[in-house]
């Protein structure tokens, strides 16, 4: 399960040319959140991870949420 959230977050960084520890960091650069939410509605779709275990794979932590993948997709196609 996790190899697969692993897999999404190495083609999610190469296709925003960051590295996957960026990726996990605490930067909040518009290009790292795009990524970010990217990484974490295919993760949603792709996987059958919980939100739970989608932000540890992401090394989110405290009080971060991760969304339901309808919101993210919203967000992500602008349509929101």
């Amino acid at each position: 399960m996790f190899l697969d959230a692993l897999r999404i977050m190495a083609q999610v960084a190469v296709k925003y040319d960051i590295t996957a520890d960026d990726l996990r960091g605490s930067g909040r650069s518009r290009r790292l959140c795009a990524a970010r939410r990217e990484a974490i509605y295919r993760m949603a779709t792709e996987t059958s991870l919980s939100r739970r275990e989608i932000a540890r794979a992401l090394g989110l932590r405290g009080g971060v949420k991760v969304r339901q993948p309808k919101v993210i997709h919203t967000i992500i196609s602008g349509e929101g």
